[in-house]
């Protein structure tokens, strides 16, 4: 029997496999993963590397012809460029589309490491970095306040930050606009000089009590312990105490010769939100996941920090990505009903029952392309 005749004599049968294929169709289209763009993998890496104070030809002797004889021996490579400036070379290897881009991260890693015991040891930086059409913010959101100090919007975007990173099918969380945190140590000349004190013994006190060096070990019976000095300050006042040294019995501490206090350093940029200052927070998405879902949890871990914030700090959206995904998935609906629409009118000179099914198997079309 033909399938036509086997379709139109059982025509509950092939009903029943109309409806499936739709509703088929219709769970493809909530659970399938959504974005702005497309992604895909693609195997190219950077080799960024940072020698301070070295000049370029220097940069480039000494560490970037190095990890360029290394990468080159690598399989499938099918490009190298570099970019050197000063303190800084950039080595960027593109591999032949196709390769597994995870283990070409792999064999890249293993070679700078093997290579890195034979590079200069004041090499301040050499990191791969992998690049990912995926990893793109889907949400980025402003903590603004006027009169508040950065440490509070630091401490707040902090802990927003972990919030936030809890959620299901966060990838990761970054922050921008926090200035770097310093501590000032400004002496008073009169005080020194009364109690014969130079900035260097000042200076080298407080190095002093802020490392960390292995002291050795001590027998337990049949254990063996480590122990280490106690170092890196935990707060401003512990820098204030540090003994300096003793003058006539009397213990001369740092508190005794200066004024010590944690202060913003200096900006190398500024981020406001309309005109206030802000500290931005931007989470990307994982591979594989359904943006309306991510976002979704995303916005109750929102409300529910949103009491915690003291007054004059606001919690604002700057970038809201499924606002687009909506956009576009509402336009293309829109014109898939224009275009069937169209179909159907073109068709009715043929009557009602043959346009119908031409106009059916266009959406029918669709739902198993989804499904598979």
């Amino acid at each position: 029997m033909h399938v036509a005749d086997f379709a139109v004599r059982r025509w509950q049968f092939t009903l029943v496999i109309f409806v499936a294929l739709v509703a088929l169709g219709l769970n493809s289209l909530l659970s399938i993963p959504k974005a702005e763009d497309p992604t895909f993998p693609f195997p190219t890496f950077a080799v960024v590397a940072v020698l301070p104070g070295a000049s370029p030809a220097d940069v480039e002797r000494l560490v970037v012809d190095p990890v360029e004889a290394e990468l080159k021996a690598l399989d499938d490579v099918k490009r190298l460029k570099t970019t050197i400036e000063d303190g800084l070379g950039v080595v960027m290897i593109e591999f032949t589309p196709g390769t597994d881009p995870a283990r070409k991260r792999d064999e890249v890693i293993r070679e700078v490491t093997a290579l890195r015991s034979r590079l200069p040891a004041e090499l301040a930086r050499l990191q791969v970095e992998e690049f990912n059409a995926a990893k793109v913010n889907i949400l980025q959101v402003a903590l603004a306040g006027d009169a508040v100090p950065y440490r509070e919007l630091e401490r707040l975007a902090r802990d927003l930050k972990s919030r936030l990173e809890a959620v299901p099918g966060v990838g990761k969380v970054e922050l921008a606009g926090l200035p770097r945190q310093e501590v000032q140590v400004a002496l008073d000349g009169g005080r020194m000089a009364a109690l014969g004190l130079s900035p260097l013994e000042v200076y080298q006190a407080i190095r002093a009590d802020a490392q960390a060096v292995p002291a050795g070990a001590v027998d337990a019976g049949t254990r063996q312990l480590s122990v280490k000095t106690s170092g890196d300050y935990a707060s401003v006042g512990e820098i204030a105490d540090t003994a300096v040294r003793s003058v006539e019995g009397r213990t001369v501490r740092v508190r005794d010769v200066a004024a010590v206090a944690q202060v913003d350093g200096e900006a190398t940029h500024l981020v406001r939100f309309d005109g206030r200052p802000a500290v931005l927070l931007a989470a990307n998405q994982k591979e594989h996941q359904n943006l309306f879902a991510v976002r979704q949890g995303l916005g109750q871990a929102l409300e529910a920090f949103r009491p915690s914030l003291p007054p004059g700090v606001t919690l604002e959206i700057a970038f809201d990505q499924t606002q687009n995904v909506e956009h576009r998935l509402a336009a293309f609906g829109r014109d898939f009903g224009i275009a069937i629409l169209l179909v159907l009118v073109t068709l009715l000179p043929l009557g009602l029952r043959a346009s119908g099914v031409v106009m059916i198997s266009i959406p029918l079309s669709l739902a198993v392309g989804l499904t598979l």
